[in-house]
């Protein structure tokens, strides 16, 4: 049975099984005052559509401690005033717009253990991600000046670090100066895996929009597999080290044990997500959604897509406990030492665990799901157009904060 809230127990956060050496669950951050009661669900903001109820409050157990970094109150304002300077927020209404999806929140539950700068660059990335992904949203399909910028972006994931190419638009100008703050203090081997993820991320994009008309495969879990590419938890996972001051050995996370980890977090992101959003989505026609693909290509009503969902991230979720309660073996395995298994065992924690809880405590709070922030259908799903007029922006406009 799937639950709703509730303080997990010692038993559900284990993070290794009973042949591992002692180790104490970390405890939980508490939720500061700013932030209120993830698990709090007013009742007076669950919407009904046809009858049905609506998603975005829908409850999941989700069997891992919340946590946030007391830092979300201190760097958002200078978050926000990073997007405003690389042209990211061009009117007051998409400010307005971005200050309810609440992303310096998501960034202090993906990064609890970041403070500082360190969590700003975690802010200006989650800022970065949901204003560039909302280019993609427009009704003509997906236009030639995004696809010119996806490859300029590309083109830059090949090269050293830098600043933007003079005369580059909002987009590049900021993922260019957030590619050089991730980078500092990282190995190069991060680096690659890093630059990797962020290709996938791109490219994924692109080939999401040719697929948004027509979702290739009558199974769920094809779709899953193109909504990894553009989900973005993939980036997210390698800055949760960044930001927190660690890497894990690459044999680690290229074994199919942690992989299989990623893909279970990232798949359970994507379900709740498609939960959430289902009534804004179904406002815009958009079909990427696994609740109106179970409608669409299989028949169901809206409660039966939303309670097989549900059913589906509770399956991922107990796999994920299973392997997670294995993964001393695997690190036995590769002969890792002390140190290097409380790296593996802090990735799995702060990393996957903290983005699929912090998904979904967000996601209840943020109005990036409400369909009040649905726009027409025959509108863009942006309010700011950062691909289709460059606007002249540079690395020097940062020079005051350095960065």
């Amino acid at each position: 049975m799937i639950e709703a809230g509730g303080e997990p127990t010692t038993e559900m956060i284990r993070p290794f099984d009973s042949q591992s050496r002692d180790r104490t669950p970390r405890r939980p951050l508490p939720s500061s005052a700013l932030l209120g009661d993830p698990d709090h669900v007013d009742q007076r903001k669950v919407e009904r559509v046809d009858g049905s109820a609506i998603p975005q409050e829908t409850a999941f157990h989700i069997p891992f401690p919340p946590a946030v970094s007391p830092d979300v109150s201190a760097v958002h304002p200078d978050s926000m005033a990073w997007l405003r300077r690389h042209g990211m927020l061009g009117s007051d209404a998409a400010a307005r717009r971005l200050e309810g999806w609440r992303l310096t929140e998501l960034a202090g539950r993906f990064f609890p253990d970041a403070r500082g700068e360190d969590l700003r660059l975690g802010a200006d990335v989650m800022g970065f991600f949901f204003l560039f992904d909302d280019q993609f949203d427009h009704p003509d399909g997906l236009r030639a000046e995004v696809v010119a910028v996806s490859k300029e972006l590309l083109r830059l994931t090949s090269l050293p670090p830098g600043p933007a190419p003079a005369g580059t638009g909002p987009a590049v100008t900021a993922w260019a100066d957030l590619w050089e703050r991730s980078c500092r203090g990282m190995s190069p081997a991060w680096r690659v895996r890093a630059a990797r993820e962020w290709r996938r991320y791109f490219i994924g994009n692109l080939e999401e929009s040719v697929a948004r008309e027509d979702v290739p495969g009558e199974s769920v879990e094809g779709y899953l597999r193109l909504r990894a590419l553009t989900i973005g938890t993939t980036p997210v996972y390698d800055l949760c080290e960044r930001t927190q001051h660690f890497e894990v050995p690459d044999e680690v996370l290229d074994s199919h044990h942690v992989q299989a980890l990623r893909d279970l977090a990232t798949e359970v992101v994507i379900l709740c997500n498609d939960v959430a959003s289902t009534v804004k989505e179904n406002a815009r026609g958009d079909t990427l959604n696994a609740v109106l693909f179970l409608e669409q290509r299989h028949g169901s009503e809206r409660e039966q897509a939303v309670a097989r969902v549900r059913r589906m991230v509770e399956d991922r979720l107990a796999a994920f406990r299973r392997l997670r309660d294995r993964t001393s073996r695997t690190c036995a395995a590769l002969d890792l030492t002390a140190e290097q298994c409380d790296l593996v065992d802090r990735y799995v924690r702060t990393a996957l665990m903290s983005v699929v809880r912090g998904n979904y405590d967000w996601q209840r709070r943020s109005s990036r799901f409400s369909a009040d922030d649905a726009r027409p259908g025959t509108l863009p799903g942006y309010l700011d157009d950062l691909v289709g007029r460059p606007r002249t922006v540079g690395p020097s406009l940062d020079a005051a904060d350095g960065s």
